[in-house]
């Protein structure tokens, strides 16, 4: 994220440098909005891509006889093999 971050700080400075005299510097609007888009990217990757807040956590259950935490879907313990029910 501080990587995206310098780089939309470099990429805003090119930006504005290169509207000054927009007619010589088009390489430097080019590169610029370039490196902008890729800023955010950089930014905003470790935010959405490595996520989990679209996961419903699974329930668990606690086993009667030996009190191990269990899937609420399992039939029966997976320690000691007694029903669930």
């Amino acid at each position: 994220m501080g990587i995206g971050l310098a780089v939309i700080l470099v990429a805003v400075g090119l930006i504005s440098l290169g509207f000054q005299n927009i007619a010589q510097n088009v390489f430097l609007l080019v590169t610029g909005w370039f490196l902008l888009i890729v800023g955010i990217t950089a930014f905003a990757l470790p935010l959405t891509a490595f996520a989990r807040w679209d996961r419903l956590p699974v329930p668990r259950v606690r086993c009667k006889q030996c009190a191990t935490l269990n899937y609420d879907s399992a039939m029966r313990c997976r320690k000691c093999g007694a029903n669930m029910f």
